[in-house]
């Protein structure tokens, strides 16, 4: 079971990898212009495509989002207090969550921001549940193991507690006036959108997560 367990995982890393490389390589074939993770949405590798056009990277994208679902409904915790099955829960919502985004534009803005605080909820809860639940492990049964879990815990929480409190956390966007070489000025997006980069590395996050719950889950074979 461990063996499929770190295949599903493997798998999903490398799926998420080939889809964003494919997806970039279209979007700048077809646009003429690099898509950035900094001032571009996760659902901008399809805006003004089309789910067919960008096919193969939909499909690795979707792929690896059903690779790491799999893994966190198959997860099997022989803890009582809990804190691992609410990953197992957890992680299959806010990967259900994180995959959406790439498909949802900001169009739909309500339902976009419902699904991004999902998310974000998650993308938090479930390093700290980890954090947690190591730390009383560790009290128990002092292994390295236990503060590998929790050094890597705490750091996702920290950053993504970061991430959330940001104040230029917003989807107003004001465009940036720009000049051409002649001296014309034009509207452009701004070279960094907070609130699109957070989303990119909210999803980035689950990823981690799971990761971490995999290494803790060698303790309860």
């Amino acid at each position: 079971m461990i063996q499929f367990k770190a295949a599903l995982i493997g798998v999903s890393v490398v799926f998420l990898i080939f889809g964003l490389f494919a997806s970039f390589k279209r979007y700048k074939l077809k646009f003429k212009n690099s898509l950035n993770m900094k001032n571009y949405f996760p659902f901008e590798i399809n805006f003004r495509q089309g789910f067919k056009e960008n096919i193969i990277g939909n499909i690795f994208i979707l792929l690896s989002g059903a690779c790491l679902l799999t893994f966190f409904i198959l997860f099997d915790s022989k803890h009582t207090d809990g804190y691992l099955t609410f990953n197992m829960i957890g992680g299959a919502i806010a990967i259900i969550s994180g995959i959406t985004l790439f498909f949802l534009a900001t169009v739909f803005l309500k339902t976009h921001i419902l699904f991004m605080v999902i998310l974000s909820a998650f993308a938090f809860l479930l390093p700290s549940s980890l954090l947690i639940d190591s730390l009383r492990l560790f009290q128990q049964n002092p292994d390295v193991l236990y503060i590998i879990v929790m050094v890597l815990s705490g750091i996702i929480v920290l950053g993504v507690f970061a991430l959330l409190i940001n104040p230029k956390l917003s989807f107003r966007m004001k465009p940036v006036e720009m000049k051409t070489p002649d001296g014309k000025s034009y509207l452009a997006r701004p070279k960094f959108i907070w609130i699109a980069f957070t989303e990119w590395l909210l999803i980035f996050s689950i990823y981690l997560s799971a990761i971490i719950t995999f290494i803790i889950s060698f303790t309860i074979q």
